[in-house]
């Protein structure tokens, strides 16, 4: 006796399986997209709080002076420095330091310092550099502020790559970028290429010689200026800087300076 209910048949399964795969195809993509343009969005929010404790910063020293970083590489923010936007910005908002697409960040177990305070695990923050012993903290992006290029011996630099001015106080440009994201390559005793913002996330890679950032799969990255804008810009419309005293050792940034 027949119960009146009437199965799949194997086309029509078929049939359904199908158009589940080509809406799984297309939507897949889209929704890799939007998570992407998210994780862009929360690191220019992140670049925007950095700024406004850079320029809170500056407004309270007697002269307007932003953080100074002389140190060897724009990675770098002085430890005095460091602990003074700790003090400006909200309790907790140490990740405002990192993008999010950093995952070198993700955690840093730090043994080798002096001060046995500095020694310890480190969460998608700043963490203390070893090559002077503590007195410095590296961040997630390029701090481009308070350096004096002007010691810079710019007879060495390669043709393809191009002089930059550091804002050093807060009546500079405002269009002059003060930290962007991490776009580096390294030509010397080692080479390597590294970039943040890329099709399969944060990478560093080593090479037998130098390779462009295009070469990855850099999509691009934020620039947060001086006049407290954010701007996304694709790899394409960047430029090559020496993020280092150019010398035998060469190490360059990329990044979006409006008049160039």
């Amino acid at each position: 006796m027949s119960s009146g209910k009437r199965a799949f048949t194997l086309v029509e399964l078929l049939v359904v399986i199908s158009i589940i795969s080509l809406l799984m195809a297309i939507l897949v993509p889209a929704l890799s997209k939007s998570r992407i343009l998210a994780r862009r969005m929360v690191c220019a929010s992140r670049l925007q709080q950095l700024g406004v404790a850079l320029i809170a910063y500056g407004n309270s020293d007697d002269k307007g002076r932003l953080p100074e970083s002389n140190g060897y590489t724009c990675k770098y923010i002085p430890m005095s420095s460091y602990k003074l936007l700790r003090a400006i910005l909200p309790k907790g908002s140490e990740n405002v330091f990192v993008c999010p697409e950093y995952t070198l960040f993700k955690e840093q177990n730090i043994k080798e310092l002096t001060d046995p305070a500095l020694n310890r695990k480190y969460r998608w923050e700043p963490f203390p550099s070893s090559y002077d012993d503590g007195k410095g903290m590296w961040i997630g992006y390029f701090y481009l502020g308070g350096r004096d290029l002007s010691r810079w011996d710019w007879r060495f630099i390669p043709p393809d790559a191009h002089k930059w001015v550091s804002p050093r106080t807060v009546a500079d440009s405002g269009k002059l970028p003060l930290v962007v994201d991490l776009i580096e390559q390294a030509n010397g005793e080692w080479f390597w290429t590294e970039a943040v913002h890329r099709k399969g996330g944060w990478s560093l890679v080593y090479t037998s010689g130098g390779v462009e950032p295009e070469d990855i799969d850099t999509d691009g990255g934020n620039s947060l200026h001086m006049d407290g804008s954010v701007v996304w810009t694709s790899v394409k419309k960047m430029k090559k800087y020496p993020r280092s005293q150019p010398g035998s050792y060469r190490s360059f940034g990329y990044w979006y300076w409006p008049d160039h």
